[in-house]
């Protein structure tokens, strides 16, 4: 049984000797095998007394030894690199300790473990280029727009009533077609933003944040009193905190957008789990249909014409960035004429990758 395996097996005593149990180990312990492997193994075995070791050069130890997990590094004399895992157990008998050494060929894990990395670089860069590049074509388009805007503006005020209706309908298409080209370029601009020139992370409480953003709409006169309630207080997250304002002001202004402009109610409420705040903004506007609840986040999504709503279709895409920089998630639940809610999980701790993307 011991010989059909395709793990390498020894047993060790606790004097270093070490002995191949099946043919896999005798492939890598033999004349054509690794003839540091056993030193190696030696050094890995607890202190039982035997000589001291020196420690194996650091390119054949392929994990800290503190992780738990212990991978090494084979070489046979054809110069064939092995990739090994180490598992070591320990029994007693006849008063001494012996060890069981079990070695697994990780090439193909590792190999995999390669592509991946590889095809997340490749990722990373595509993603970049395509930040820069969104970047600097909004960046690039804003001058010839705002000409064109100018002088739109200017024609229609310099002729207004002195053209017939055609005219001025036609003047009138033109300077609001400009100005929504001018929020979208904005937008893309702050999307591009978002990755590229985010802030460090800091504590954010959500009450403050949320008294900015309630004062922002009364200053607009687009929040009657009354329409935004809070459904309790809100916690202290961590996160860039003129980000997380454009996160919620985005969620109840579409919360406002939507809804009834006389009855219209955007509740915003928090949840604690173990791992995460949920913060939850909830409307009663006109909801969104089930087949929409998952693609509503792609950037240019828009469900409604812009006649019946204004918007350039990039709010929410800009809020699943910000979530996602922050290491959380965005999700949503609406029944159509009864409302939407729209729940952001923000982690109580942030993943090692976000910690250092963020100081």
């Amino acid at each position: 049984m011991l010989q059909n395996t395709i793990d390498a097996i020894l047993v060790a005593s606790d004097d270093g000797n070490i002995e191949p149990l099946n043919a896999r180990a005798q492939e890598l312990f033999g004349p054509g095998g690794d003839p540091e492997l056993s030193n190696i193994m030696r050094f890995l075995l607890p202190d039982s007394g035997h000589s001291p070791l020196q420690m194996p050069p650091t390119d054949r130890l392929l994990t800290d030894l503190g992780t738990g997990v212990i991978e090494v590094l084979a070489r046979t004399d054809s110069g064939r690199n092995i990739p090994l895992e180490v598992a070591i157990s320990h029994f007693s008998a006849d008063g001494r300790y012996h060890y069981i050494i079990t070695l697994r060929d990780i090439s193909q894990r590792k190999r995999h473990e390669t592509e991946i990395q590889r095809t997340m670089a490749e990722l990373e860069r595509s993603n970049s280029e395509l930040e820069q590049f969104a970047y600097a074509a909004s960046h690039d388009l804003q001058e010839p727009l705002r000409m064109v805007s100018s002088y739109t503006q200017l024609i229609a005020r310099r002729y207004k009533d002195k053209l017939d209706e055609t005219a001025d309908e036609f003047i009138h298409y033109a300077v609001d077609g400009t100005q929504r080209m001018q929020r979208m370029i904005d937008d893309l601009l702050t999307l591009s933003r978002v990755g590229r020139h985010g802030k460090p992370f800091q504590s954010v409480p959500l009450d403050s944040l949320f008294d900015a953003i309630i004062a922002n709409f009364r200053r607009a006169g687009s929040a009657p009193e009354g329409n935004i309630v809070r459904d309790g207080p809100l916690p202290t997250v961590t996160g860039d905190a003129s980000q997380l304002l454009l996160l919620f002001q985005n969620l109840v202004s579409n919360g406002l957008k939507y809804s009834d402009p006389d009855n219209g109610e955007v509740r915003i409420s928090a949840q604690e789990t173990n791992q995460c705040w949920k913060i939850c903004v909830t409307d009663n506007g006109i909801g969104i249909e089930p087949q929409y609840h998952a693609t509503i986040f792609e950037i240019f999504k828009r469900l409604h014409g812009y006649g019946e709503y204004a918007g350039t279709g990039i709010g929410l895409a800009i809020c699943k960035k910000i979530t996602d920089r922050h290491g959380g998630t965005i999700t949503v639940k609406s029944t159509p004429g009864k409302g939407s809610i729209f729940c952001v999980e923000l982690p109580k701790e942030l993943p090692i990758v976000i910690t250092q993307e963020s100081m």
